[in-house]
């Protein structure tokens, strides 16, 4: 991430931004970035479309950096980093 725009690493000294990509998948998340308090027990999962659960949980009252954001059936979850999907 850089200005709020997400760049591939793809060999040293090569960056792509993903405005550079032909197949860009439009459907993928939008990078960005900020901090999610959690009001409940909240659940992790591996997808965004929330169907695989990690089998971890993040505490209620607890915060964490996101690092993108996807509407999924009408919900927004949030990217923890890696495959970490939470939504509020």
């Amino acid at each position: 991430m850089k200005d709020n725009q997400l760049f591939y690493h793809v060999r040293p000294d090569l960056w792509l931004s993903v405005h550079n990509l032909r197949n860009s998948d439009h459907s993928a998340p939008k990078a960005q970035t900020g901090k999610i308090k959690l009001q409940k027990e909240t659940l992790i999962y591996t997808d965004p479309s929330l169907k695989k659960y990690s089998g971890r949980k993040l505490p209620q009252n607890s915060t964490w950096n996101y690092f993108a954001v996807k509407k999924v059936h009408g919900k927004t979850v949030y990217s923890l980093g890696g495959a970490q999907w939470v939504k509020q």
